[in-house]
């Protein structure tokens, strides 16, 4: 499936580059203001072509509304006929009349169940007589740079039909600092607008890999996403009506599975590490600052799991644990920093 969308994807880019070579190059007698307008179709019939792709996975995606503002939203699950749908949280924030529009026009009124403002979520709830199609869940540990992937945001004005937009992973595991903590952020090169806050983005399976949020963006060039799992992680906490913790390890670290070896060699990344955390910073008031982590180290394991990657490391970030030991390397030699 993946390399059939792939094929297609190809095929339609192809189809649209001869289109725009024909008119900007064949006919030089066109004017600036028609190829404008001929660039503009030729984009939105590439959009109309990958919405058609896409389009069971329309059924999925909400437009939330509120007295303030309209935002995007997914559906997550299904408990005893209740539908939990995630959302940014600063969407909805201070509003307590909240509504679901589905694609069929149809609006339901939601409750908020729960919300985690450090990540900007929030979870609602609707009840509708039928059901309603959920989300399939992707890996976003296996998101690579370059990857290409796909959001759907839910504007108000326009049909469920006109808000596909495409890109790539242009940074897989960016971290940005925010209440006091580092969160971990896909940057995609996908153009977003004002009611994209809280939309899916698929990889090319149809999957879920992330939850855009437009927190911190001052312009539409680029857009900032959730990993899914993490999202998952949380989101599933919230539902089942457990408190958000962290052990606060606040920290900026970069996967080495995803160091190209130029930069494995700039960070004094041993040939023979393939998997870890290359920890770039960390806030002096972090529990793994305390214990000894220090800026440059490698981060193996954590309480005796193994630290694959940013996004394994963060999940465990939400874990109870009764005392801390991480073993890390530090100069090319391994050792264990323990409370």
């Amino acid at each position: 499936m993946k390399n059939f969308i792939r094929l297609i994807l190809f095929l339609i880019f192809i189809v649209n580059c001869f289109i725009l070579y024909s008119f900007f190059n064949i006919n030089k007698k066109i004017s600036l203001d028609d190829k404008k307008i001929i660039l503009d179709n030729t984009v939105n019939s590439y959009r109309s072509d990958l919405t058609k792709l896409f389009k069971n996975e329309l059924d999925e995606n909400v437009l939330v509304q509120t007295i303030d503002s309209n935002s995007s939203g997914v559906i997550y699950k299904m408990i005893d006929n209740n539908f939990y749908i995630i959302t940014a949280y600063h969407s909805v924030e201070n509003n307590n009349n909240i509504n679901i529009k589905l694609k069929n026009n149809e609006i339901f009124p939601a409750t908020l169940v729960g919300k985690d403002e450090v990540l900007d979520l929030a979870i609602l709830k609707i009840t509708t007589p039928y059901k309603l199609p959920l989300l399939k869940a992707g890996n976003s540990d296996l998101v690579l740079n370059t990857e290409l992937v796909l959001s759907i945001g839910i504007i108000e004005g326009l049909d469920f039909t006109g808000n596909t937009m495409i890109g790539s992973i242009a940074n897989n595991g960016a971290a940005i600092l925010s209440n006091d903590h580092y969160i971990n952020y896909f940057i995609c090169d996908i153009p977003v607008f004002s009611g994209f806050s809280g939309a899916a983005l698929y990889n090319q399976n149809k999957e879920v890999i992330g939850i855009v949020t437009n927190k911190f963006n001052n312009h539409n060039t680029l857009s900032f996403a959730l990993p899914f799992n993490e999202v998952k992680f949380v989101v599933d906490q919230i539902i089942q009506g457990e408190t958000i913790e962290r052990n606060d390890f606040k920290i900026h670290g970069v996967s080495i599975n995803s160091l190209s070896s130029v930069n494995k060699s700039i960070y004094n990344v041993p040939i023979n590490i393939l998997e870890g955390v290359y920890v770039l910073d960390l806030l002096e008031g972090s529990k793994l600052y305390q214990i000894g982590v220090r800026k440059g180290d490698i981060i193996l394991q954590v309480n005796d799991k193994i630290t694959i990657n940013n996004q394994t490391l963060r999940i465990l970030d939400y874990h109870t644990f009764d005392s801390l030991k991480v073993k890390v390397i530090r100069n090319n030699t391994e050792m264990v920093l323990s409370e």
